[in-house]
């Protein structure tokens, strides 16, 4: 028995030296699914090219060791023996002050990289609230443009349209425009308006996809008519499109009739009820047809017993006129051209009707973008795993994923290899994009280059924190906004949105008008019945920006992203003592106001007499020039002419004459308190301008004082060195507001030129200390923060610094 077990156990002890043992160091296989996608690596803005493709596996890129190392500058070896995967770097990863300088570049590659990705969920979300795209049409000749016209415009109010376009002279288009002799019945139904905004629509379109400058002349009638019997002619006058109406057989004194019935309707009963209605009359005979149009959605929340009086106001208004007509009318909703009333006064009855279209349009669902056309394919791979060690100069890299070999080459996770190294990692899944940042690590970059990378990270965290915030506040504003999924194509549909949306303010009935000048050049024309001065006058001038910020804010949202403007609010009819007129402009994309004939009554007035005897006692002489003062008073506040007959004057640097400044508004306000000043120094001898100035709550400015810092800048500061390189800038300063100032540095470089790069890497500090001695020049003039825009010869923003 002892024999017999001792055989056994022979045998079994011979069996299993004859295999050898599977554990983990003999490795194991496993079968996953990984997606390709055409993935890119680009390291420090470079692609790299790869013999083997990038994959991901459960969102994880993985890329071949091998390739990767050499994108990196490592030396590379794989001892497929040990199982372990050896990279050098020269030594730089060995440097702690390095690899301390390294963390910190991660560190701020990662908020950027957070940054970036608010930024464009921000521009995103914008889009969103806007309601617009960008458009793709490209039109290229006059028959593309007038296929396109021909695509978009085919039917006015149901009723076909045939559209012929050709280019006649220089900017000049001709425009015709034929509908069916059987539907000449129904065309004489629509309106003026709605044929004029049809015509208006035309007129953008061309500009915006075709010739921004284009003009056009054409007519529409119907295809049997001949010249002479020519509905419609129109052409564009000053950028204006005028439109003539043939159309009506009436009499011309009957069209004199139509024209003050209409002018009645809208002088008084143009709003009802908090909505703005616009009328169309035509009058044949003994009958009236009226078409009232409106565009504020608040009709529909009306009562029928509201709409009942609103009629009978019409028919009222209509009788005091023309007496008891038989009356045929309709009430429209100009957003749609849909019907939402009909209505007929006949024997001094009313009936109405609604149409099947009456009720309150639905807001229309956005549609699903498509969906791009994916490039992935996914494969199923055999990948081995074994106990594989990645090692850099003898340290050993801590991976959270397990490296994997596939087809006799090592893959790792990207992402982890970067985190473990130091390195920026940014994976871009629109653009199939990985970015990988060495920042150094793997250099032997010098400290002070690794110092100024962190000062310009630093710097560009900051510009991407102040773009962020300046984009949520945007998209804040646009998700209050009530007309987020508008969109307006002509000069009269903007203003008809400004007059329903704006009109009303603070319980003031004001009236607005916006007209083109030319191209991207607006007019906006708002007045408020002298009646109403008292109040309105002690509106605070922050209140009024607003108003007509949110105006403009609407014109470029909704109808020309380019637009500038140029308008005016005044009382009307004008008042020699108490009047209002506040002006305002586009300057640098932001309305400048001129509140100058607003802010105090009449009884608030400056004493002139007693403020230039006051000046012309105390301040006659500074720095042994004599100045004479004159003053004139807009309410409380004053405009002030200086003279002087001294050439001296011109030899004061520009600290002088702020020093001059100074004592004259200490001057004022202690004899006077704080006033505004709008002030002038004039050479007497030329009665030439030498200086111009403002006091305006207590801050000095001068845009003259700026000019010639710039000027001192550009002549004494152009030049920065630094080793054997030499840059040039060029100054340009600008108010950014009263208390910020922004000064815009062009450079004679390229971002990427060696010159900046060693600037950059070797003499940041000392161009930083270039940078912030002019700024120190500005602020000892003028005590305002400061920020410094630097820009390379190509226009490309290369940081930004900042003189609180």
């Amino acid at each position: 028995m002892q024999r017999k077990f001792t055989a056994v156990l022979l045998v079994l002890m011979l069996l299993f030296t004859a295999f050898p043992a599977v554990g983990f160091s003999q490795g194991y296989s496993r079968n996953v699914t990984a997606t390709f996608d055409n993935l890119q690596l680009y390291v420090d803005g470079q692609l790299i090219h790869m013999s083997r493709e990038p994959f991901l596996i459960n969102g994880d890129i993985y890329v071949p060791l091998a390739d990767f190392s050499r994108a990196l500058s490592l030396q590379y070896t794989y001892s497929d023996k040990d199982k372990k995967a050896t990279l050098t770097t020269g030594g730089a990863s060995q440097q702690t002050q390095k690899e301390s300088f390294a963390a910190q570049l991660v560190q701020r590659d990662y908020q950027i990289a957070a940054l970036n990705q608010e930024l464009k969920a921000l521009e995103q979300q914008k889009g969103e609230a806007s309601g617009k795209t960008s458009s793709d049409v490209s039109i290229r000749s006059d028959s593309e443009m007038q296929s396109y016209l021909q695509d978009r415009f085919d039917t006015l109010n149901n009723i076909p349209m045939t559209i012929s376009f050709y280019h006649y002279r220089s900017d000049r288009y001709r425009l015709h425009i034929t509908f069916p002799y059987s539907d000449r019945g129904d065309f004489d139904t629509i309106s003026q308006r709605t044929v004029n905004r049809y015509l208006e629509d035309i007129l953008h379109t061309i500009r915006e996809l075709y010739n921004r400058h284009a003009d056009i002349d054409g007519y529409i009638r119907h295809d049997r008519s001949n010249p002479e019997s020519t509905y419609i002619e129109f052409e564009t006058n000053e950028g204006e499109l005028e439109s003539y109406f043939n159309r009506s057989s009436s009499s011309s004194s009957q069209s004199v009739e139509a024209r003050k019935l209409k002018e009645a309707l809208e002088s008084n009963i143009g709003t009802y009820n908090d909505v703005r209605f616009y009328y169309d009359v035509y009058i044949d005979n003994n009958r009236i047809d009226v078409t009232v149009s409106f565009y504020n959605d608040d009709y529909y929340d009306w009562s029928s017993a509201k709409r009942r009086d609103f009629l009978r106001n019409i028919q009222e208004e209509i009788e005091d006129l023309q007496g008891k007509k038989t009356v045929y009318g309709r009430i429209v909703d100009a957003n749609t051209d849909m019907e939402a009333l009909l209505f007929t006064f006949e024997d001094g009855e009313i009936s109405s009707s609604n149409p099947k279209s009456a009720a309150k349009p639905e807001v229309p669902r956005e549609k699903n973008e498509k969906t791009p056309v994916s490039t992935a394919v996914t494969r199923n791979l055999t990948l081995w795993f074994y106990d594989i060690s990645v090692v850099v100069d003898q340290k050993p890299v801590y991976l959270s994923e397990n490296p994997f070999l596939y087809e006799g080459e090592v893959y790792i996770s990207a992402a982890d290899f970067a985190d473990d190294l130091y390195m920026g990692y940014h994976y871009d899944v629109d653009e199939k994009k990985i970015d990988i940042s060495t920042n150094g690590a793997l250099r032997l970059d010098s400290d002070n280059a690794l110092l100024g990378r962190i000062f310009i990270k630093n710097q560009e965290i900051n510009r991407l924190t102040e773009q962020v915030e300046d984009l949520r506040q945007t998209v804040l504003k646009m998700a209050a906004s009530p007309y987020t999924d508008a969109q307006i194509f002509s000069v009269s549909r903007m203003e008809a949105f400004l007059r329903d949306n704006y009109e009303d303010f603070e319980d003031f009935d004001t009236a607005i008008r916006f007209s083109r000048i030319s191209d991207n050049e607006y007019r906006l024309r708002i007045t408020y019945d002298l009646n109403d001065f008292d109040d309105f006058d002690v509106l605070s001038n922050s209140m009024i920006r607003n108003w007509v910020d949110d105006m403009y804010a609407a014109v470029r949202d909704l109808f020309d992203r380019y637009a500038k403007i140029t308008g005016s609010i005044r009382s009307t009819p004008s008042n020699s003592v108490d009047t209002t007129y506040i002006t305002f402009k586009t300057e640098d994309g932001q309305l400048s106001f001129d509140f100058e004939e607003h802010g105090g009554k009449g009884k608030d007035k400056v004493d002139v007499k007693e403020l230039a005897d006051e000046l012309n006692n105390r301040l006659r002489r500074f720095n042994n020039i004599n100045f004479y003062y004159e003053v004139s008073a807009v309410r409380k506040n004053a405009n002030l002419n200086i003279y002087f007959n001294d050439d001296r004057f011109y030899d004061w640097s520009e600290y002088r004459k702020m020093d001059y400044l100074i004592s004259l508004q200490d001057k004022i306000d202690t004899y006077y308190g704080p006033i505004n000043i709008n002030g002038k120094i004039i050479d007497s001898s030329t009665n030439k301008e030498a200086l111009r100035f403002s006091f305006e709550d207590g801050i000095i400015r001068s845009a003259t004082l700026l000019e010639e810092l710039e000027n001192s800048l550009n002549k004494y500061n152009q030049r920065f060195s630094y080793g054997d390189e030499t840059l040039r800038f060029t100054y340009y300063i600008t108010e950014k507001d009263a208390t910020h100032y922004r000064v815009k540095m062009e450079g004679n470089f390229s971002k990427s030129d060696s010159k900046w790069k060693y600037i950059e890497e070797s003499g940041m500090s000392s161009f930083e200390s270039y940078v912030m001695n002019a700024l120190d020049t500005i602020a000892d003039v003028f005590p305002v923060n400061l920020t410094a825009e630097i820009y390379d010869q190509n226009g490309q923003h290369v940081m930004s610094i900042s003189r609180p």
